[in-house]
């Protein structure tokens, strides 16, 4: 692991090694032990003498008097196999070094020293030293603070981080060093842009085959399996995995596997009392990381899943947690037997469970367990619809049709379809909601869905549709309600249409509570961004509905999240502009005239970097330099391709346009001086270079790439002689 920087706080940390004869560094893989350490004796001109597992000697100590101290470091301890020399060296050392010697012993497991034993919380060595004491340094200590992890980004990578996004990377990492660095890392290969799911896949990728290597093929089978039962629950709690994995067994394991610091987390005192030291008394928790990888693991050991899933899910039966016991059942396969308790839930819905905790139940069962669910799931769209979350209702509600569709029970698909079709006459969508209609008319056996249905549709819809939004954000920010433009600039409140640029551009134009109070409201109390946000949301409601004879929700506001209504959205720029570079670069290859419209439809439909009047926003810069890198390589290949056909005005019109958004862009510069000659334009190519080369001076201080300066020789060249 490189580390380019020791936190000031762990460097206090090492100093104390200098007061005491003993000190241990304990921590499981990459938590920067040796590094660190390393680094200190640096800083401090510490002379240090390393012992490494694997070499079959130590330095001797060297002779003489000594005014400085000395640094005997045990590396790796834990992998030295047969340790009891050594130990019994350390124990010589203690009793009789000089004051200048100390001892350090790195390892990722809590080391055993036969008759060097902690004596309580004093940490007083026996019976050799006393009074001698031991300093313990582990991975709390050692984890990196988000002060830390903000200086370790701008150090090592030369990256910024906000307040939020140090936030996120330390609650993904809980500051382990190893898994900091290649966050690092991953950011600074997606072009230093701050991209959350991007970071994690990185993480993932290089963490997961780390934890294999690092972990898992140094174990034996058992401590694996035992390992993966851990991370099936959401917390490693002796009341449930002592009755799973057998109280003796499940004691052992879990004390063997926090000394040997397997990522793995107390989260409460043992109820024995804080002096206890038995680790299967405690509440613990693995890293997220780690439980993560487990996980992952454990779905391929499908066997061994399915067997503890069903009996932890029966456990959490016995004790009457329903809720608790769903999730373990589904992963068992026991669909049915799930599927009906949760049908049992439903007469207590809005009293000892909320309609959000039913629905994220409900969304645990794949596909294939609708035919068991198709009741429940109707009853859930339909209330949901109730309460005007229409979109959610629709997913729903499709799923329930399904599943009825699948028994072939046309009672109940007719139902479904008739709970659809009043939701998509709510939303206005009156095409889809006739669609839906003439499907049910198919199903004989329920006219009096029918006839409600009927009854809505006529009442909610005696106006045509409802007119739906197209945002533009490539360029100064426009609002377009179906034909109309809807003018910004004299919305009251600015906020307001903040919250509307940033929902139409995140997926599923969603967007958290918390996320938007960060953004917007970063120094106000809690109290009062709350409220901010809210006085936000109601301008925004009323600026997007102004002028309409009736009433229409274009927002979803839910518990903690934010969203338009999709439905209601005819088109957003960004998202076009995406769709048509990713088709064009997808045909590129192989049908390069096929691609070619796509990259004339994305280049038309960028008029201006994103949300130009926004130019000092933070949040926007990433992906505004990574749409205009897209827009530029748009026009890299129209003007190719022009070129290739011979439509050199055309290609040279392009080029200039591209070099409008990059002035210092020296292919595009060769290329445009290129093309004047082949218009016999040599005097205006010359002239342009010279132009071009002041440019470059005057912003980057540089002279011409050797590839440039050759092409003006032959240019020169050129003019002279036709004179």
């Amino acid at each position: 692991m490189s580390v380019v920087f020791l936190p000031p706080r762990i460097a206090r940390e090492l100093d104390q090694i200098l007061q005491h004869n003993l000190t241990i560094i304990e921590a499981g893989a990459g938590y920067g032990k040796t590094t660190f350490l390393m680094r200190w004796s640096e800083e401090r001109q510490i002379t240090c003498l390393w012992y490494t597992s694997g070499e079959d000697q130590y330095r001797d100590l060297p002779q003489g008097t000594r005014q400085k101290p000395l640094i005997l470091v045990f590396d790796n301890w834990h992998k030295i196999a047969n340790p009891e020399n050594i130990t019994e060296l350390i124990n010589r050392l203690l009793c009789s070094s000089p004051s200048y010697l100390h001892i350090v012993l790195c390892t990722r497991s809590t080391p055993t020293l036969g008759s060097l034993q902690k004596n309580g919380a004093n940490e007083v060595l026996k019976p050799c030293l006393e009074p001698h004491k031991v300093y313990t340094l582990d991975e709390n200590r050692l984890a990196l603070t988000p002060e830390e992890i903000s200086s370790f980004m701008a150090r090592t990578f030369g990256v910024i981080l906000s307040l939020g996004q140090i936030e996120w990377l330390r609650h993904e990492t809980e500051g382990w060093m190893q898994a900091v660095s290649w966050a690092g890392e991953a950011i600074v290969d997606n072009a230093r842009s701050w991209n959350p799911e991007s970071i994690a896949g990185a993480l993932r990728t290089k963490l997961f085959p780390y934890f294999e290597a690092e972990i898992m093929q140094t174990l034996p089978f058992a401590k694996q399996e035992f390992l993966l039962a851990l991370a099936l629950p959401d917390e490693i709690s002796p009341q449930i995995l002592a009755p799973l994995l057998d109280l003796k067994d499940y004691r052992e394991n879990l004390e063997w596997s926090v000394q040997n610091h397997l990522f793995i987390v107390r989260t409460s005192a043992s109820p024995s009392g804080p002096e206890s030291t038995d680790a299967g008394a405690y509440l613990c928790r693995y890293h997220p990381l780690f439980k993560e990888f487990l996980r992952s693991q454990l779905v391929q050991h499908q066997e061994l899943h399915q067997s503890l899933a069903s009996r932890l899910g029966g456990l959490y039966l016995e004790q009457g947690q329903v809720q608790k016991a769903l999730p373990y059942l589904i992963q068992a396969s026991l669909y049915a037997e799930a599927a009906a308790f949760l049908n049992d839930l439903l007469p207590e819905l809005t009293r000892s469970i909320s309609l959000e905790a039913f629905e994220r139940l409900a969304a645990l069962f794949p596909p294939e367990a609708d035919q068991y669910l198709h009741n429940t799931l109707l009853a859930l769209g339909e209330r949901l619809a109730n309460t005007g979350r229409n979109t959610d209702a629709l997913s729903w509600l499709r799923r329930a049709a399904l599943g009825f569709g699948q028994l072939g029970d046309d009672l109940g698909l007719t139902r479904a379809l008739c709970a659809m079709g009043t939701v998509y006459t709510a939303l206005g969508l009156t095409e889809e909601a006739e669609a839906i209609y003439h499907q049910a008319q198919g199903e004989a056996e329920a006219m009096s869905y029918l006839t409600r249905y009927q009854q809505l549709a006529v009442g909610l819809h005696k106006t045509t549709g409802i007119p739906r939004l197209r945002l533009l954000c490539l360029g100064p920010f426009e609002i377009w309600r179906g034909e109309q433009r809807l003018p910004t600039d004299k919305w009251r409140r600015r906020k307001a249409l903040s919250v509307l640029k940033y929902l139409a551009l995140q997926p599923r134009y969603k967007a958290a509570k918390e996320q938007l109070l960060d953004l917007l409201w970063p120094g106000e109390s809690p109290e009062k961004a709350s409220n901010s946000y809210y006085v936000a949301i109601h301008s925004l409601r009323r600026g997007l509905t102004s002028g309409l004879s009736t009433e229409v929700n274009y927002l979803e506001v839910e518990r903690g999240s934010v969203a338009l209504v999709p439905d209601l959205i005819a088109a957003v720029d960004v998202d076009e502009f995406m769709s048509k570079y990713q088709e064009g670069v997808r045909l590129r290859p192989a049908n390069p005239a096929q691609a070619l419209p796509n990259f004339q439809t994305a280049q038309g439909l960028y008029r201006a970097d994103l949300l130009c009047d926004d130019l000092y926003e933070e949040w926007l810069l990433p992906l505004r330099e990574h749409l205009r890198t897209k827009y530029l390589d748009s026009l890299s290949y129209l003007a190719s391709y022009a070129a290739a056909m011979n439509e050199a005005e055309q290609a040279l019109a392009l080029w200039h346009e591209l070099l409008r958004h990059e002035p210092t862009n020296e292919p595009a510069a060769r290329e445009a001086i290129t093309l004047m000659c082949s218009l016999g334009r040599n005097t205006q190519a010359l002239q342009y270079y010279r132009s071009f080369c002041r440019r470059l001076q005057d912003e980057l201080a540089t002279d011409p790439e050797p590839e440039t300066q050759r092409l003006y020789t032959t240019l020169f060249r050129s003019i002279k002689n036709h004179k």
